[in-house]
């Protein structure tokens, strides 16, 4: 059996009825979606057949579009289907139409004419303005003209009237044509209907916008909750004779305050997903050191901070274990000092985070494995180093230093 024919030959043999070979080919046209998509073609598909032997054969489609481009056929509809683009055109649902180099239409597709139930005579030169929305007409014909002028590709949006009145969205595009020498010989442009996926990419937005507006409400009333626990536990320190167990309740309340602040940057900041870290740790640092009445000019606050966006599942024990170790240091660390330094840093590095709170206090105490077994903050930092994944290193080094390795952790 001969080799399959090229893309050229086909197309001449299509436009030719009969066949002056005497019927050697008998076409067969098939529409071959892409991926489902209704109306895309993506190849024509022909039978050979010689003898008795057959057999069917592909074509891209877009090949024999550029064929039928580059040999710049003619641009009469009147051939009716002697011309190989009203073949082609005839299996294709999109608006198809050619412009000469001034941009003047020459020739549309028989189904741009049905959709839009206007003559040729109607819509030669520029009459397709007319089937455009009002409100796109200006735009349209100035990004045309540009394109004209600039020789470029266009692609864009716009509403064009079917023959029933109603206006329905396409997407539009046009490409020039060239000669050896870059000249241009014509237009090219194709408008595929779009109205439906439009509509269901409208619905698709309202949907997430409600989820969204619901979701930061759902944050707004969990941090008011935890607001009025912070308050109550404010309270019931008040009437708490024991210091010990006073400073128990009010550490308790910053716990408590640490979580609320991660609720109020998701409904407050328009990111319902992540925590933005730089400016959620030196929130809560500014907490801690209101609560504690620390002066600024006593204690120093210096952040190193990458440029993270956390999830909430990761935020809320590591935001806890920040708020433990912080809140260490303003305690403990300057009692014997006017004035002092907290540092914390936290890098992202070969799919690691890596937690360093330190400062520059009196350090940890010779027992310090005995206050890691019986403080309750140090096992609530075990605890979330556990959840996170993470390798706890507790040391001195001009200061109490808690480094952290952190392995399961999630960007937003």
């Amino acid at each position: 059996m001969s080799a399959p024919p090229s893309a050229a030959e086909i197309i001449r043999k299509l436009a030719l009825k009969p066949h002056p070979e005497g019927g050697h080919y008998r076409e067969t046209f098939r529409d071959a979606p892409a991926n489902g998509a209704r109306g895309a073609m993506t190849a024509i598909y022909y039978l050979l057949a010689a003898g008795e032997e057959s057999a069917w054969h592909k074509v891209d489609a877009t090949e024999i579009w550029h064929y039928y481009a580059g040999a710049r056929l003619s641009l009469s509809i009147s051939d009716n289907g002697r011309d190989a683009r009203v073949v082609v055109a005839e299996l294709v649902p999109d608006l198809l139409w050619s412009n000469d180099p001034e941009g003047y239409t020459t020739w549309y597709s028989r189904r741009w004419l049905e959709y839009t139930g206007l003559t040729i005579e109607q819509t030669r030169g520029f009459g397709w303005l007319d089937v455009l929305h009002p409100e796109d007409r200006e735009g349209s014909l100035v990004r045309f003209l540009k394109a004209l002028e600039a020789g470029e590709p266009l692609r864009y949006e716009q509403r064009i009237r079917g023959a029933d009145g109603h206006y329905r969205w396409f997407l539009i595009q046009s490409r020039p044509v060239h000669d050896e020498a870059g000249r241009i010989l014509q237009w090219f442009g194709a408008a595929t209907d779009i109205q439906d996926l439009r509509i269901a990419m409208e619905a698709t937005r309202a949907s997430l916008a409600e989820k969204e507006a619901l979701l930061k409400e759902v944050h707004h009333r969990v941090k008011n909750n935890l607001q009025v626990i912070s308050s109550l536990l404010d309270l019931q320190s008040m009437s708490i004779k024991d210091k010990q167990a006073a400073g128990a309740v009010k550490e308790g309340k910053m716990r408590v305050q640490s979580m609320a602040l991660i609720h109020q940057n998701l409904y407050s900041e328009g990111n319902i997903k992540g925590i933005v870290m730089e400016d959620y740790i030196k929130k809560l640092a500014e907490n801690l050191f209101h609560s504690y009445n620390i002066r600024k000019d006593k204690i120093q606050l210096i952040m190193d901070v990458d440029d993270l966006n956390l999830d909430v599942d990761t935020v809320i024990p590591l935001g806890l274990i920040m708020n433990e170790l912080i809140t260490n240091s303003l305690k403990y660390a300057f009692k014997e000092q006017d004035h002092g330094e907290i540092c914390v840093s936290l890098r992202e590095n070969n799919k690691r985070l890596e937690l360093l709170v330190r400062d520059n206090g009196c350090g940890f105490p010779p027992h310090l494995n005995q206050i890691k077994n019986n403080s309750f903050g140090f096992s609530l930092v075990n605890a979330f180093a556990q959840k996170l994944k993470a390798k706890l290193d507790i040391y001195n080094n001009g200061g109490a230093c808690v480094a952290m390795n952190i392995l399961r952790y999630k960007r937003a």
